[in-house]
């Protein structure tokens, strides 16, 4: 059977530069094997790092009680959280390389005096001699410390567990960033557009679905709020 393409849209509003991100139906990669969320997520991840991308509107079907194989292109709170932690590990990626540029940034570019010598910033003094000994530095990073992030094996990893190579998307282990500061996903909000109703008495199928979600998150530390808005609701971003 052949995969039917879904759509996502960057929509931005030009006078504050915020963006959201629409999507049509959508499943997750890690039941696709096709890796196109991966795709969003990779765009997503700068514009999330830097404040720019304010909200995603995104289907949550059905919830956890659903199989995989009832699912027929569509997510569950499951799925949906492990795709954002797989989109929070890009952004921790993504703030980590505006780290590193910062920091090269603020690295001094002119001669430095030392003694009666003018000598490169990429030097500095042998401590353990009496004298005046200037060594050179071998490495970029000796210039300031790489910070270590947590890391999530994304659905592109092909990671199996086994040490093998694999074409399969898993579904990734959630990770959690307990002492990140901020959260991966701070300041983002998740809006739920489309769930199925189960058409019986009961609670409406939207009040478990968002008690998983957020239960899922909080486990994973994303920092994102879950949100279902009624159909006559407006929205303020």
């Amino acid at each position: 059977m052949a995969t039917v393409e879904s759509s996502a849209f960057f929509l931005r509003d030009h006078s504050t530069g915020s963006e959201i991100i629409v999507f049509g139906d959508v499943e997750p990669d890690s039941v696709s094997q096709e890796g196109h969320n991966k795709l969003v997520w990779e765009a997503a991840a700068p514009k999330i790092a830097s404040g720019k991308l304010r909200a995603i509107f995104i289907e949550c079907s059905y919830n956890d009680s659903t199989d995989d194989s009832y699912l027929y292109g569509h997510m569950c709170p499951r799925h949906l959280v492990s795709e954002l932690s797989a989109l929070a590990n890009k952004v921790m990626e993504s703030r980590d390389r505006n780290m590193g540029e910062k920091k090269r940034k603020r690295e001094p570019t002119g001669p430095v005096e030392v003694g009666s010598e003018q000598v490169s910033p990429r030097t500095k003094r042998n401590q353990s001699t009496a004298g005046e000994k200037i060594e050179p530095r071998s490495h970029p990073s000796e210039y300031f410390e790489i910070p270590q992030i947590p890391t999530i094996d994304g659905p592109d990893s092909g990671n199996t567990g086994d040490g093998g190579d694999s074409d399969v998307l898993e579904t990734p282990e959630p990770k959690t960033w307990v002492d990140t500061e901020p959260l991966p996903l701070e300041g983002l909000k998740v809006y739920i557009i489309h769930i199925k109703e189960h058409l019986t008495d009961g609670p409406p199928p939207g009040d478990l679905i968002l008690k998983q979600l957020k239960e899922h998150g909080e486990a994973a530390h994303l920092g994102c709020e879950f949100f279902i808005p009624s159909p006559v609701d407006g929205i303020w971003i």
